[in-house]
């Protein structure tokens, strides 16, 4: 039985009679007359996946004093592990999205991260005659402020004095004008990348279904606007669309009809079912739904297990330690969802 890569140094005894390997960066091993070969330090380092009884107690020559020794320590250890994991990663204490992430301007980073998990858990369940790709463009966007309208006279009637522009006079009897020193308006560039999935069948890879996660740029502004145009063209073709508007703050998506009360909402629009639209509703108190992905006719929907991407998103993002939950909820919810929002974190629910 061989599992791992192959001894290939000299075995040495360790204080508690265990032979060591002497090369540390070998992984536990077991060897062909059965005895194992077992790197110090390993258990603090390895997963429990990677430990299995068949490693440490699959052999005969093993005392049964130092198996029991070691699994005391294997158990020790991992406990250790477990406890040092906890403090660093805590899930979010809300049952959906945590509505700090955009009110305290973590968003953008959090999207990003969004969208790249939603494209695997996607090729994880796809049929292997689809893939799911990310689309992307950049581009530089000049930010304009919006005009002053002003309202000049033809003619304009000017008291001088103390208060008035500065003149002098020369001998001659010719006004000098001293001038004033103004700064030209400079126009401010801001780099706006955006993402979303497409899904494309193969070989010839045609697009079967784009996915659009909403971002700050998309609901408000010149980005509003953008957003509408490309999503007449979407609609245009015959290809799905879903939208995903996971923030609070900006404009929603515009409907035939008044969308239904929510805070989060996902619209599914399907090519061959325009101009009927699904809508998804939820609030910020209720848990997040699983989302169905359309493919190409007759093959059935996946479900986006969206409730675990923004958990692992959380996660990974280390949000816990970075937001000020004792700092006031700054969005647009109504005033009994936003008390229930601030009391549940302050609280210390987990």
């Amino acid at each position: 039985m061989i599992v791992g890569p192959a001894m290939c140094g000299r075995r040495k005894a360790g204080r508690d009679g265990f032979p060591w390997e002497d090369d540390p960066r070998r992984m536990p091993v077991s060897v062909p007359n059965g005895e194992p070969v077992i790197r110090r330090g390993d258990f603090r380092s390895f997963p429990i996946s990677a430990v299995s009884t068949s490693h440490v107690w699959g052999s005969a020559t093993f005392p049964p004093l130092q198996r029991a020794i070691l699994g005391v320590r294997m158990i020790q250890a991992l406990e250790s592990n477990h406890r040092s994991e906890s403090r660093l990663i805590m899930p979010s204490r809300y049952p959906g999205i945590d509505p700090y992430l955009e009110s305290q301007g973590y968003w953008p980073d959090f999207h990003a991260s969004l969208i790249l998990y939603c494209r695997d858990a996607l090729n994880d369940i796809l049929p292997e005659s689809y893939e799911a790709r990310l689309g992307e463009q950049l581009r530089l966007v000049e930010l304009r402020e919006p005009p002053i309208r002003t309202v000049l006279s033809d003619v304009a009637i000017l008291e001088g004095g103390p208060a008035g522009r500065r003149t002098s006079e020369s001998e001659a009897g010719v006004l000098t004008l001293e001038p004033v020193t103004m700064g030209l308006p400079v126009d401010e560039i801001e780099e706006v990348r955006d993402l979303w999935i497409e899904i494309r069948h193969r070989p010839d890879r045609e697009l079967i279904t784009a996915i659009e996660v909403l971002s700050p740029w998309n609901k408000s502004g010149e980005g509003y606007w953008e957003y509408r145009a490309k999503r007449r063209k979407l609609i245009r073709q015959n290809v799905h669309l879903v939208e995903l508007d996971l923030l609070i703050r900006g404009q929603r998506l515009p409907m035939e009809k008044e969308l239904p009360p929510g805070d989060f909402y996902a619209f599914l629009s399907r090519g061959d079912r325009r101009p009927q639209c699904d809508v998804f509703a939820w609030t910020v108190r209720q848990p997040l739904p699983r989302i169905p992905i359309p493919l190409r006719a007759p093959d059935p929907d996946v479900m986006l297990d969206l409730p675990s991407l923004i958990a692992l998103g959380y996660e990974r993002g280390r949000y816990a330690r970075a937001l000020d939950y004792a700092a006031p909820l700054d969005l647009p919810l109504a005033s009994a969802d936003r008390a229930w929002a601030e009391d549940l974190v302050r609280k210390g629910k987990p």
